[in-house]
Formats: structure tokens, sequence, C-alpha cells
């Protein structure tokens, strides 16, 4: 790679990182091609992305910006995954580390809070955003089916009532 495209990918991931809510940082010695792959298909379903480049270009990608305190975890093969959904990201992580033991999240920064590993799995615990706006939608019609029964009952018992007078 030459200094050209190694700005490039600094540059690319600089502004990727900084655009997203959501960065983890994980080890992935041991995983083998396979189970990478499917591990990036499974982030690209859910608007996620993962950069493997190394530790010496994201450092400097981290240089000078908000994401300085992510730093001092780049030993190691580690990969840098980030998302604007925090618990699409974390399942990812979670899942695949329950089939490959290789994977072992080390940290990650949500809003420029640095959170460890058992906060990354109780993220993956909670309902991704898909499923609380189903579950919100779900909520706000059963209340509208609630008013619109209630208001025909209300207008039933008034007609009863003009009927008898």
């Amino acid at each position: 790679m030459n200094r050209t495209e190694k700005a490039n990918l600094v540059s690319s991931l600089r502004s990727n990182l900084e655009e997203n809510s959501f960065i983890a940082i994980v080890h992935y010695r041991g995983m083998n091609d396979k189970q990478l792959y499917d591990m990036r298909v499974a982030l690209r379903n859910k608007n996620c992305a993962m950069k493997i480049a190394k530790n010496k270009l994201i450092n400097v990608a981290l240089k000078d910006s908000s994401l300085t305190q992510l730093a001092p975890y780049l030993k190691g093969p580690v990969a840098v995954l980030y998302s604007q959904d925090p618990v699409a990201l974390s399942k990812v992580i979670s899942d695949t580390a329950k089939n490959c033991e290789f994977l072992k999240p080390k940290v990650a920064l949500f809003n420029n809070s640095l959170i460890g590993e058992l906060e990354i799995e109780n993220l993956a615990k909670l309902g991704s955003l898909e499923d609380v706006r189903a579950s919100f939608i779900y909520t706000l019609n059963a209340v509208q089916s609630s008013i619109v029964s209630l208001l025909q009952n209300y207008s039933a018992k008034k007609e009863e009532e003009n009927n008898l007078s």
C-alpha cells in the first residue's frame, strides 16, 4: 500500500468512525476466513460495518479526534466495528462470539463513553430499533382500536337511550 492509499484509508476510516455513535473494538485472532465473511455479511445486513487495518493506521485515524480514548485498546489483531445502531452492532458481536470462541469484544465507545464487554452483552439483549418501533406502532394501533371501540359503545348506548325516550 503506497502513501496515498494509506492517507485515503486513514481519512475514510476517520470520517466513518466520527459519523457513527457506536464504535467497538474486538479481537479476532483465530477466526478463519469463513467466520470473518459471515460476520461481515451479518454486519452489512444490520447496516453496520467493520474495518481491519494496521493498528498504526487506526491510531493515526483516531489522533486529534474525540475518539482518542480507543487508542490504548489497539493491541494485537483487532477489528474496528461501527454503526449508528448500538443494539444491532452489539447483537452481531454477541451472536458471532457465541458461535466463534475466537471473537472477543474488548471495548466500545458509545456517545463518547467507554463501555466494556458486559455492557456490550447487555445492549445485545435489548430490542433492536426496528423491534422498538414495531412495538410502539402496535401499541398506538391498540390504543386507536380501543378508542374506536369505546366511541362505538358510547354511540350505541346514546342511541338506545334516545330510542327509549
